[in-house]
């Protein structure tokens, strides 16, 4: 940065990754509960699901971000005011466990104090509720492992990108290669075999922590770790989490290329926010990063973090095997 002006376009939209999540779910499975708390400015334009248990402070401002894009969509530095994250305290969980008793998952990220996340755990641990943990940003990727494992490995799936999972695993005592290769589109093609190895490594030291990661790694993919074989799904048709049925096992499902992208500054909320719609249905893990994928590209193409519109069960994202590669 030189301190020069520099010509530019801009937008104002909705974001957060909560609420990315909650409406992006809604879109695609017609439901979510959304728990949070905003400032005065943002409680009029908020998706109609987005309302359902948001508290408004008054004297605090929305969070919001400022994210400067490149002219390829790619999402380059963002400066954030996120003190209302504060607001959101155990007390708020309590007051909205019976809400949590109803979802078949809770869902929830790093923006978060640690001691919010903590009963957060709590509640989904004592109401048999698995925890779905969206890291969000790399420096704060590890706060749920500072707490003792009986909490911590209530989360059963987790989403990190590369970089988040550096940071969990290091946290948790992963000793890190000495040559971290990056995601920057412009290398990404030469680096593949070698950020897999290392998603591999990662993977299966904290395998025995989080049952299912799935590690989201750009315009190369994403590979899933778990202890199930690939048409075994994460949740039955009464909406009740499997767990653990087989030895661990990892699979790379190579993304297809997308032209024309607006911006990806969505793009793994809504992959994640199809995961989700597909797990919770019952269906196995190939159909569910085939929705994921699909829910992905909508965002891609969006100027939107989450997509006006995203498909219908009539989709053929919701019957379509994906290929993969076992790692």
């Amino acid at each position: 940065m030189d301190g020069a002006t520099y010509n530019s376009k801009s937008t104002v939209c909705c974001g957060g990754v909560g609420r990315n999540l909650a409406e992006g779910v809604a879109k695609i499975l017609g439901g979510a509960t959304f728990i949070s708390a905003n400032g005065e400015f943002i409680k009029n334009i908020l998706h109609p699901v987005c309302n359902t248990s948001i508290v408004t402070e008054k004297d605090v401002p929305t969070a919001n971000c400022s994210v400067i894009f490149d002219k390829f969509g790619e999402c380059k530095i963002i400066t954030a005011d996120m003190g209302v994250h504060r607001c959101i305290t155990p007390e708020m969980v309590l007051e909205n466990v019976e809400r949590i008793k109803d979802a078949p998952v809770v869902v929830f990220d790093a923006n978060l104090s640690v001691e919010t996340i903590e009963t957060i755990l709590e509640v989904a641990k004592d109401n048999d509720k698995p925890a779905f943990f969206e890291p969000t940003d790399m420096r704060v990727s590890e706060k749920p492992f500072v707490m003792p494992p009986q909490l911590y490995t209530q989360i059963k799936f987790a989403t990190p990108n590369l970089y988040e999972l550096r940071n969990m695993a290091k946290f948790l005592g992963f000793k890190t290669a000495s040559k971290k290769k990056s995601l920057d589109p412009a290398f990404i093609e030469e680096s593949e075999q070698s950020i897999l190895t290392e998603v591999k490594q990662m993977a299966s030291f904290m395998s025995n922590k989080v049952d299912n990661i799935i590690i989201t790694l750009g315009s190369l993919g994403v590979v899933v770790a778990r202890h199930n074989k690939v048409d075994s799904p994460f949740f039955n048709t009464s909406y009740k989490y499997i767990g653990k049925h087989d030895n661990f096992q990892m699979r790379y499902y190579p993304s297809v290329p997308m032209p024309g992208i607006i911006n990806v500054s969505g793009a793994g909320d809504s992959f994640s926010s199809g995961l989700i719609s597909a797990m919770v249905q019952g269906l196995p893990e190939s159909i569910c990063v085939s929705i994921g994928f699909e829910a992905a590209n909508r965002a891609l193409m969006s100027k939107n973090a989450v997509a006006e519109t995203y498909f219908n069960r009539k989709h053929k994202c919701w019957s379509t095997k994906l290929s993969f590669r076992e790692l």
